[in-house]
């Protein structure tokens, strides 16, 4: 294993070395996706050793390795060097009506959810760990049309609302904060989760670095710390149990690579000698609205991640030696990838990622009347990027319903509203 973790820090030390030959930089995003896959796996191999959880094998750092590579290599072979020089965002089209439109549907939708959340938190004592068990059971039950209607779709909004947020708030422009922050709060007491939050610290960070080579901006970074603080005080509301707060940070940003190995190990139970599905995950973005139409006509017929979901969202015991250690959900994005192509051209997933990285760039740079909506696409992609080593989180109809409404907020009304 040594040696296998000393290949890949050269390897990683090659790559660096080619980029800054291309584009006359030490840091760019290709750079950052491979250094946070690394990063997550030493910190993984080093905490597994320590607390006695499944320590992942050669095989998992070949299979990160050669992930690093493709996407690099095509990275750096597609992208051109002014591409990275700063993004000149001409005409940002923010259709400011149907954005505030947007925020009273996602509310309305939510409010369901918020009223059971309350109730919820005045019942157990703000507990989250609490309304989260509670709205997995009403996922559970069977209330399909009630999921869609009241958390898949006012998630799409919210996503497409702080991505424009986040790119005003680097402008300086903060009309619309206080509605991010309601609906930052509405979506924690609906569904006790932190993801959207962590979502909008990223979103703003990312739309900082991306037009501070332009623009004379700052970061504030009172937003970036009083997110992280929430996020904070989030983990505690939920309840450290019998867990360490390094334990719940491990969970969560660098234990899947012993989730992944668990998944290799048991790889029949993950449906891995099933049949392939041919890149549907991997643009589960793409199909999972057609999948869905179908499915009304078709039972038979699932959305694509209903075939990640189905095993991953199972907790499992990764202990070793006696010790007790549930997760799931965090696959990384290696595991998706294998049900699309199989075990042997699970790659092609990260050429795909790498590709569209590229793609959206070019359209940001020689699509002057709709490069802010390709701009949005842009920094939605990055996020879920270095992301990646955790979960793939482009395969859920919720990323298809942010993309639609990120279209819907960049374009100009031909309605007038009294």
């Amino acid at each position: 294993m040594l040696f296998d973790l000393v290949i890949l820090l050269m390897i990683m030390i090659i790559i660096i070395i080619i980029n800054n030959l291309k584009f006359k930089k030490f840091f760019t995003f290709n750079i950052i996706f491979s250094l946070v896959w690394i990063i997550t796996l030493l910190v993984n191999i080093i905490y597994s050793s320590i607390y006695n959880t499944i320590v992942p094998s050669t095989n998992v750092i070949i299979m990160v390795t050669v992930s690093i590579i493709f996407f690099n290599f095509i990275y750096i072979l597609l992208s051109k060097k002014h591409y990275l020089n700063y993004f000149n965002i001409q005409d940002t089209n923010i259709n400011y009506k149907f954005l505030k439109l947007g925020f009273y549907i996602a509310l309305i939708l939510l409010l369901p959810n918020i009223i059971n959340g309350i109730m919820g938190i005045i019942t157990s004592g703000f507990s989250l760990s609490n309304i989260r068990a509670d709205y997995s059971t009403t996922i559970g039950s069977g209330k399909g049309v009630y999921v869609y209607l009241t958390n898949i779709i006012p998630s799409g909004i919210i996503n497409a609302f702080l991505l424009i947020v986040s790119y005003e708030l680097v402008k300086g422009r903060k009309n619309f904060l206080p509605h991010a922050i309601i609906l930052l709060v509405s979506y924690v007491i609906s569904f006790g989760g932190r993801t959207m939050v962590y979502s909008f610290v990223l979103f703003y960070v990312i739309c900082f670095f991306l037009l501070k080579q332009k623009y004379e901006v700052k970061l504030n970074k009172k937003i970036v710390i009083f997110g992280l603080i929430i996020l904070l005080i989030l983990t505690f509301s939920r309840g450290l149990g019998e867990n360490s707060l390094i334990e719940i940070v491990s969970d969560y940003f660098f234990q899947q690579f012993s989730f992944f190995q668990y998944i290799l190990n048991e790889s029949s139970m993950f449906d891995l000698s099933n049949s392939l599905h041919y890149g549907t995950i991997t643009f589960g973005f793409i199909f999972s609205p057609i999948y869905l139409v179908l499915s009304i006509f078709f039972p038979s017929i699932n959305l694509p991640s209903y075939y990640v979901d189905i095993n991953s969202q199972i907790f499992y015991n990764i202990g070793t030696n006696g010790n007790f250690k549930l997760i799931n959900n965090n696959t990384t994005s290696i595991y998706p990838f294998m049900l699309d192509y199989g075990g042997d051209f699970y790659f092609i997933g990260f050429i795909v990622m790498a590709l569209m990285l590229v793609f959206v760039t070019k359209k940001i740079k020689n699509n002057n009347r709709n490069n802010f909506f390709y701009f949005l696409l842009y920094v939605f992609l990055l996020k879920n990027i270095v992301y990646s080593p955790i979960s793939y989180g482009l395969y859920g109809i919720s990323s298809s319903f942010t993309l639609v409404f990120i279209f819907v907020f960049t374009r100009k009304s031909k309605f007038v509203f009294k």
